[in-house]
């Protein structure tokens, strides 16, 4: 949990924190995975991709347009699609990774993970 004592710390000292962005998963790959076995959020791209083709930006409802400007740039800059979702941070499997130490502490943060 060292993102959430780091954050935490943040806090407690009044930093400033723009913005955090957690690369997770990048580049992963797991052979003949159901969809079902997908978490409820990660369906929500659409139908899951064979390979890891692009990017998803993923924010909770605070960090919307973080996560809309984050995918909007990806795009400008690579032919790979780029999509964003702003779910409720207490939807199972969104808060999986470091970008909720910073939720939790009240700043602006986004995941971004392979599709």
């Amino acid at each position: 949990m060292g993102s959430l004592v780091y954050a935490s710390r943040c806090r407690e000292r009044g930093e400033d924190v723009v913005t955090m962005v957690s690369l997770e998963t990048i580049g992963y790959h797991a052979r003949g995975g159901a969809p079902d076995a997908l978490p409820r959020w990660r369906r929500l791209l659409g139908s899951p991709a064979r390979k890891a083709d692009g990017l998803a930006f993923v924010g909770n409802l605070r960090s919307m347009g973080l996560a809309r400007r984050a995918a909007a740039g990806f795009r400008r800059a690579s032919p790979l699609p780029a999509r964003w979702l702003a779910l409720p941070s207490a939807l199972p499997g969104v808060r999986s990774s470091d970008h909720w130490s910073f939720w939790r502490a009240g700043y602006p943060a986004i995941m971004a993970t392979d599709t």
